[in-house]
């Protein structure tokens, strides 16, 4: 759905206040649908179809917005300051975002902010980065965001094939630093070996369907 609206959203959002406006109004749909969530018969209680729907567009409009119109430094501070308060002073100290995922909430919301805000004070080094980007251990993480999507996806299956052997990981007697450590390694070695494949399978497909484009 959002991907079929893509153009539209873009459109909104290329204007700087019609981008506040419509982001005010999904952050109020979405804050009406986290406290209908909570009062049956609600006139705003949520469906699993919509709210994700009205969430994940938030962000992708946010996203086009900031890109348009990047934070300053400043201004990202200060939000990363007030984000916190505010998530503190409805929330607490209860870091536990997965329980309010699915679907997401207003805690969801509040929660993955600071990641935008973190993420558009580092534009602003954008030259730091690009400096320390020739180390090896960053040209791992580039390659992770350079293809995030392929390893969202292999994670979801290393991640889970522990859950066959894992009992048996746990009867060892070795230390459980030892045990943590070995999964970790292995579902991050799987995860990319997994993504690995898939990157190369999906550069094949483009070439050959880009072969037979060129031929017709």
């Amino acid at each position: 759905m959002i991907y079929l609206a893509a153009n539209i959203l873009r459109l909104i959002m290329e204007e700087r206040k019609n981008g506040v406006k419509f982001l005010i109004f999904l952050f109020l749909i979405i804050l009406s649908y986290s406290i209908g969530g909570r009062i049956p018969h609600s006139l705003f209680h949520p469906s699993i179809f919509l709210d994700r729907i009205v969430f994940y567009t938030f962000f992708f409009c946010l996203g086009i917005y900031v890109k348009n119109f990047p934070l300053s430094v400043k201004f990202s501070l200060f939000a990363i300051l007030l984000n916190t308060i505010i998530f503190i002073l409805i929330f607490g100290l209860n870091l536990n975002p997965q329980k309010h995922k699915f679907p997401p909430d207003i805690y969801y919301l509040i929660y993955s902010l600071f990641s935008i805000f973190v993420a558009q004070i580092a534009i602003n080094y954008e030259q730091f980065f690009q400096n320390i980007s020739k180390k090896r251990i960053i040209k791992i993480v580039l390659y992770a965001g350079k293809h995030s999507f392929a390893l969202y996806l292999a994670q979801g299956i290393a991640t889970s094939l522990p859950y066959f052997w894992g009992h048996l990981l746990l009867e060892l007697e070795i230390h459980i630093i030892f045990k943590f450590l070995f999964n970790v390694l292995f579902v991050f070695s799987i995860t990319f070996f997994i993504a690995y494949i898939h990157i190369n399978i999906s550069v094949f497909f483009q070439k050959l369907l880009s072969r037979r484009v060129t031929v017709k």
